[in-house]
């Protein structure tokens, strides 16, 4: 059974995350006059963005969607690597997750299998705030 299993299983929730993603987009857009090229192709947050973000989260999502986007902007995992994710993946006490299968959707069912590249199978490090994180969620 998948440590995280599936965050999206209702339109409620589904339409939650949509708006709140939204919401911090259309913020970003209202804070300036026109958005430099190089802006219009960046496809990653800045530090303040990711803190804004997470603060909405926290506030306003159940604790396992907060948990799901901490875990991914602080490890840099791939989503379909964190729905795999079992509890025997995460040591709490070494502070490490190990990634070693991927889960995605192929005709609307959930596939889980290994990784499909060599390299893509790791362990990650994760702070002690990740690592306390976990250990709230887990409880």
């Amino acid at each position: 059974m998948p440590f995280l299993g599936l965050f999206f299983n209702t339109k409620n929730r589904t339409n939650v995350l949509f708006n709140l993603c939204n919401l911090l987009i259309e913020h970003r857009r209202r804070s300036y006059w026109f958005l430099p090229q190089e802006e219009e192709k960046r496809n990653f947050w800045e530090k303040d963005e990711i803190k804004t973000f997470l603060e909405k989260a926290h506030s306003q999502l159940e604790q396992q969607d907060y948990v799901m986007f901490y875990v991914l902007i602080f490890t840099g995992m791939r989503k379909g690597e964190l729905l795999a994710l079992e509890w025997r993946d995460v040591d709490l006490k070494e502070k490490t997750i190990n990634i070693k299968q991927t889960m995605f959707f192929e005709d609307g069912k959930e596939v889980i299998q290994t990784t499909k590249k060599y390299h893509s199978k790791r362990i990650i490090t994760i702070d002690y705030h990740t690592a306390q994180i976990l250990t709230k969620w887990r409880t």
